[in-house]
């Protein structure tokens, strides 16, 4: 996505432009059985929406569109046919709420956040693993145990090795000696 944006032009405010759009198209392709799901098939069970799939489709792309230019805030038509002004603009004033106390920027950060303490956790039990995989500790811990191992330890093994030895010592035929 970056080198595209990179090859449409040579300024970057341009590459900032063309790289948000591909996130917001990107964006919009992966979430679309949800939002159909959410957005027209729900709200048609409750009788909450009047449009058919087609004008509703016509919304989503004009809402898509107006997204990749300028980014917006969405009123449906329900809102506006049913809402009195005073009720619209509370609404609006609401909406505007969340980029006048930058939520978007806020929702980034901490998801980004999110995304790398997990990925660095996951990082760190697939290292932890593979160490263990080099060499396995003979006598782990319970909870090393439980994570890392699907076989009995080093310990173990010997262990019931020993076991079975001492139980089936005496039903072993000796060997003879010529």
């Amino acid at each position: 996505m970056r080198r595209l944006s990179q090859r449409m032009g040579r300024w970057r405010w341009l590459h900032t432009f063309i790289y948000s759009a591909q996130c917001v198209v990107i964006t919009t392709v992966l979430s679309f059985p949800l939002t159909v799901y959410q957005g027209f098939v729900r709200e048609h069970s409750y009788n909450l929406a009047t449009q058919t799939f087609g004008a509703w489709m016509g919304d989503q792309f004009t809402s898509l569109l107006v997204g990749v230019l300028i980014g917006s805030i969405g009123l449906n038509d329900n809102l506006l046919r049913r809402a009195s002004s005073e009720e619209i603009e509370a609404v609006l004033a609401h909406e505007m709420g969340y980029y006048v106390l930058h939520h978007g920027a806020k929702l980034i950060i901490n998801f980004g956040l999110v995304l790398a303490f997990g990925f660095a956790f996951v990082a760190w039990v697939f290292n932890h693993a593979l160490r263990l995989s080099e060499y396995r500790k003979i006598s782990p811990g319970p909870l090393e145990r439980f994570v890392f191992y699907d076989h009995p330890s080093g310990r173990d093994r010997v262990h019931m090795a020993m076991l079975w030895k001492s139980v089936h010592q005496e039903s072993e035929p000796r060997s003879r000696k010529k």
